[in-house]
């Protein structure tokens, strides 16, 4: 996990953070379905659609923020651990929708442990992702530590996925996938959208303030 003195991938953040923004938007979109009474025609906010579109545009943020865009490296430098590890943590929740769909019984002993088994390797996958973020140096402020404070979220949260057989357990879980990771996709797209432009947006919100 060398540090890596790259210049700032500016241009990475702003991808990967409208990426993430997009996907977390539609991942709480989709949660709508618990929460507010839709017509029968509304097919795409009653399906997988809402969940699958967000699960691919996550991968498709992390992807980005691992391999750069053209003439920038990722947000981990060249580091083949912390790349890794951000496409696996971004394509995690895509695995287990396309898990969930294979012709397995999901109360078989074998569906139980492969899920269990997925769950640790993206929980693990998102540590070791902020880690080498934050290692990396590439990023300052907030954008430096927020994937490893995500990281730490997602597994915390987690926990209730290796309690059998609760109510409570299901229920934090929908609650995880719905709500919470969604809305923590969002706060740490905006910390990326913004990253390395906090002096050009304070200068432009001075400058609507002095003409309002």
């Amino acid at each position: 996990m060398a540090e890596d003195k790259t210049s700032t991938p500016e241009r990475t953040t702003l991808v990967g953070g409208v990426l993430l923004a997009i996907a977390g938007v539609i991942g709480l979109l989709g949660s709508v379905r618990f929460t507010i009474p839709l017509p029968e025609a509304s097919i795409l906010f009653e399906s997988v659609i809402p969940a699958t579109v967000s699960n691919i545009l996550l991968l498709a943020a992390f992807i980005t923020l691992a391999m750069g865009t053209r003439g920038e490296t990722g947000i981990v430098g060249r580091s083949v651990l912390g790349r890794l590890s951000l496409i696996l943590f971004g394509g995690g929740y895509l695995v287990f929708t396309v898990y969930a769909l294979l012709p397995v019984s999901s109360g078989s002993g074998g569906a139980i442990v492969g899920g269990m088994i997925l769950e640790v390797l993206v929980i693990v996958a998102g540590v070791i992702a902020g880690v080498v973020t934050r290692r990396a140096r590439l990023l300052h402020g907030a954008a430096r530590w927020m994937l490893l404070a995500v990281g730490i979220w997602n597994a915390i949260w987690s926990i209730p996925a290796f309690i059998p057989n609760t109510d409570l357990a299901l229920s934090l879980a929908i609650w995880k996938v719905d709500i919470l990771m969604p809305a923590a996709l969002i706060v740490l797209s905006v910390t990326y959208m913004v990253h390395g432009r906090s002096a050009a947006i304070r200068h432009r919100l001075h400058v609507i303030n002095e003409n309002w």
